[in-house]
């Protein structure tokens, strides 16, 4: 909007395209196209390491990259949160708790909001049967980390 404003008061002509105002902020370096591609492939890169697995020994798939967010001070003495990506195989021990309690806390983020769906839900469906959830994941966990294939017992 800041670009727009700018337009308007050097007498850009209203209406316009959004094209014209582009090449007016292009033009005018109020625009750097080179900051959005630099976040564009941080993004892409962060997404590709947390697509990351390999299987291990027990044959199930491990997420090779994770990331963690520090605060690291700035040259202004203030500080900014900074995600740092390393790979489970060489990470520090500290890297690696911080990591992970942070991923819990993202799963408990998602498991509040859909609480918070469900119960919704519920208040404004009450005639209907009530939707219930149990958060205690152990059985599902240990569900899911069966074998998918079981092998036949030797004949005779």
């Amino acid at each position: 909007m800041e670009i727009i404003k700018a337009w308007k008061a050097e007498g850009g002509r209203w209406p316009a395209t959004s094209a014209e105002i582009a090449d007016f902020a292009v033009r005018r370096k109020l625009y750097h196209p080179h900051a959005r591609i630099r976040r564009l492939c941080a993004r892409d890169l962060a997404d590709a390491m947390r697509e990351e697995y390999f299987i291990d020994e027990l044959g199930r798939p491990i997420r090779r990259m994770h990331s963690a967010r520090f605060a690291e001070p700035k040259e202004d003495g203030r500080k900014v949160q900074r995600a740092f990506w390393n790979d489970i195989d060489v990470a520090e021990f500290d890297f690696m708790q911080v990591a992970f309690q942070q991923r819990r806390q993202q799963v408990v983020g998602e498991c509040r909001q859909l609480s918070n769906d469900v119960d919704y839900y519920n208040r404004r469906h009450r005639s209907q049967p009530q939707i219930q959830l149990v958060f205690d994941f152990r059985d599902d966990i240990e569900e899911a980390n069966q074998p998918g294939q079981y092998s036949l017992p030797p004949k005779g």
